[in-house]
């Protein structure tokens, strides 16, 4: 996927969740997650954590966002030699 759409991806997932959709801020994490690095949604899960006030209490997108990580990490190598294989 080009550069300029895995950005745009990122900011409308961010704004999303920002304006309280968060079904949609999860689509695009997902889709984002599978066409670029998903470390790069940590910086924004501590954002977005930051712009509800979530330090003072659990920071609950930081600990889904780190989880996800985790599993999409451990996820692609899976995925990328099945695409491999029936191309």
């Amino acid at each position: 996927m080009n550069r300029l759409l895995l950005f745009i991806l990122y900011i409308v997932g961010l704004v999303c969740v920002m304006q309280g959709w968060l079904f949609f801020g999860a689509v695009a994490a997902v889709v984002f997650s599978f066409f670029a690095p998903s470390v790069w949604l940590l910086p924004a899960a501590f954002l977005i954590d930051g712009y509800f006030g979530m330090w003072y209490s659990v920071p609950f997108f930081s600990i889904v966002t780190f989880f996800w990580f985790v599993v999409i990490e451990f996820l692609r190598p899976y995925v990328s030699v099945w695409q491999n294989e029936t191309v």
